[in-house]
């Protein structure tokens, strides 16, 4: 499916149809309903400490820290943190820093980065829910 933009697209309107959210990732296809997240009780917590970086704490809540303050923008919100590979489509984070406190659900994902740039980072939409 993830290799046809065709299947994609019809996974999409089926999913719109029927009031459920479509995502594929690595070529796996998950669907959730529109109000639900994945994972409700892993969440990934995103916070200003820049000293941070990325880490799993010893009670099993992964963190990372913000790369610039999260951008508030129509209907989603937009956070840059350091890469994250825990972060996932659907999943929550809890977002803590000077303009946006809370738990949303993630809608959009881009980790990026390369090897000849010191630009490693993840990059997510995000809704409350």
């Amino acid at each position: 499916v993830s290799q046809s933009r065709y299947g994609k697209k019809w996974l999409r309107d089926l999913g719109d149809k029927f009031g459920l959210s479509v995502y594929i990732e690595n070529d796996e296809v998950t669907i959730v309903p529109k109000s639900d997240a994945i994972g409700s009780s892993q969440v990934v917590e995103v916070v200003s400490d820049t000293k941070l970086y990325s880490n799993t704490t010893g009670t099993g809540l992964n963190v990372s820290s913000l790369i610039k303050a999260p951008e508030i923008k129509d209907d989603v919100i937009v956070v840059r943190t350091f890469l994250n590979g825990e972060i996932k489509l659907s999943k929550q984070v809890k977002v803590t820093s000077s303009n946006v406190n809370g738990v949303y659900k993630v809608v959009k994902l881009a980790h990026k980065g390369t090897n000849y740039d010191n630009d490693f980072y993840t990059e997510i939409e995000v809704k409350g829910r």
